[in-house]
């Protein structure tokens, strides 16, 4: 599971947006460790990303869009935490 950092709420545009890069920037180094782990046939289905994004359906949809870009073979994409 890719780190996420928990923001408060409600949170700016400007705040969620920061959030919502950093876990992207999480997901890519996870997406490269497991691509450079020798069981990485085992384990990709087990690649799991928050979808990021605060209340803000735009920057939600975004940062799904980049997660699936990432890894185009995802299996677990949570959509959590949206108060709105």
């Amino acid at each position: 599971m890719v780190l996420d950092e928990c923001i408060e709420y409600p949170a700016t545009l400007e705040r969620a947006r920061d959030a919502a890069a950093r876990t992207l920037a999480w997901a890519r180094r996870s997406r490269v460790a497991i691509d450079e782990n020798p069981l990485a046939p085992a384990i990709r289905g087990r690649f799991l990303s928050d979808c990021a994004g605060s209340t803000y359906p735009a920057l939600r949809r975004e940062n799904a869009d980049q997660l699936v870009e990432l890894d185009s073979q995802v299996t677990r994409l949570r959509l959590r935490g949206r108060a709105a």
